[in-house]
């Protein structure tokens, strides 16, 4: 990892590394309207005529579109090897604690407790130091303390399936054209009926594309029937392969109609597009946690390692609901 990387990983507050500063000032910001005129709706006037605000800031933003999510792509891939530098900052300090508190109580320095366990055979064939690190930190127990590390994940608003309220909250990002998002299904979806009333799933979104692309306009096409109560259905006939990806706003347009859907309010949010900041946003929030990918999966905020392991994502479940019946008994 490069030094400009590291200068910008890690500050201790109060016992817990948090990754700050997200971008570089040469990065720039990410778009935004850049302030507002003090005249009310027009940037500039020349006799009656006017040149109207939104309608130039609309222009700016589809011409740098595709820009903005090339930056936020590479900014989420930046947040990931972050996430992951601060875990292994975590784990060398651990290692560190250790070995200096086993030095001291067998009178020795680090370097001599490490050459002493170099002496001994071992069956395993690991290496000194892992091997008495491993020892220690088995004979610490719980005098070694590691706090979940948890993502604040916006849930207000967005699709979900579950107990509104569930003790936990998976939260799924997706992109409705990724193949394994489609393979994960039901696996969250099992999830939820088998822990009924203690298991929420929520729906975010990362499409993999800028905001005139394929794949972001089919979530706009999912927030539109969201409006109607049609998302969930809208969601397992385009993973089902139900949407011609040729003539996606017709095979959409007939998914309304199958549905009872009133035709004539889903196309005019189709066309004029209302939840396009929305999705943004999401793809926003998604690079600022380290999504720049999918399928992403977290459990009450914890980022499941590999979220196409359901074994991994049920352990999780479980070890949070554990946590609230701990709380529950003191």
């Amino acid at each position: 990892m490069n030094t400009g990387l590291r200068a910008r990983v890690l500050t201790l507050v109060g016992g817990f590394w948090l990754v700050v500063s997200p971008l570089q000032a040469g990065d720039g910001p990410l778009p935004k309207a850049p302030g507002r005129p003090d005249s009310p709706g027009f940037l500039a006037a020349v006799g009656e005529e006017v040149l109207p605000v939104d309608a130039v800031f609309r222009e700016v933003a589809e011409k740098t579109e595709q820009r903005r999510f090339d930056r936020l792509t590479s900014w989420g891939e930046r947040q990931l090897e972050l996430f992951v530098e601060v875990l292994w900052a975590r784990e060398r300090w651990i290692e560190e604690r250790l070995l200096a508190q086993a030095a001291r109580a067998a009178g020795v320095t680090v370097e001599a407790l490490l050459q002493r366990e170099a002496g001994e055979e071992s069956d395993d064939g690991t290496a000194p130091r892992e091997r008495l690190v491993a020892r220690l930190r088995q004979a610490a127990g719980d005098a070694v303390q590691v706090p979940p590390y948890r993502f604040p994940i916006e849930t207000a608003g967005y699709p979900s399936l579950g107990a509104a309220t569930a003790p936990v909250v998976m939260v799924s990002f997706s992109d409705l054209y990724c193949g394994l998002c489609r393979d994960l299904e039901p696996t969250l979806l099992s999830l939820v009926e088998r822990f009924a009333g203690e298991v929420r799933l929520v729906a975010r979104h990362y499409p993999l594309s800028a905001s005139d692309g394929e794949h972001f306009r089919a979530v706009e096409a999912a927030f539109c029937a969201h409006d109607q109560g049609k998302y969930w259905e809208f969601r397992k006939e385009f993973f089902a392969g139900g949407f011609d990806e040729g003539a996606f706003e017709t095979t959409a347009f007939q998914f309304a109609a199958r549905h009872g859907m009133d035709t004539v309010r889903f196309q005019s949010c189709l066309e004029s597009r209302p939840h396009i900041e929305q999705i943004r946003g999401e793809q926003e929030e998604g690079a600022g946690i380290g999504v720049f990918g999918t399928p992403m999966v977290f459990v009450n905020g914890r980022r499941v390692s590999d979220a196409l392991d359901g074994v991994l994502i049920e352990e999780l479940i479980r070890l949070e609901l554990d946590r609230r019946a701990e709380a529950s008994a003191k």
